[in-house]
């Protein structure tokens, strides 16, 4: 084969898997967004704010 050949066929490479990366980023971030809006309209579930728990003592400081 010709270096040139190697070189598009790398070049190729590279561009499909970042293409891919880029791809499966996007499907899985939509995915939690329409997992995350369906808990959201549940009305048995409540969802509390970030490192708070029901029942839970406050963080303690060092």
């Amino acid at each position: 084969m010709e270096p040139s050949a190697v070189k598009k066929q790398l070049i190729f490479a590279a561009v499909s898997c970042i293409t891919l990366t880029l791809l499966w980023g996007v499907l899985l971030s939509v995915a939690v967004n329409r997992s995350l809006e369906a808990l959201q309209k549940r009305q048995d579930i409540e969802i509390l704010p970030s490192g708070q728990r029901e029942g839970a003592s406050p963080p303690q400081t060092f």
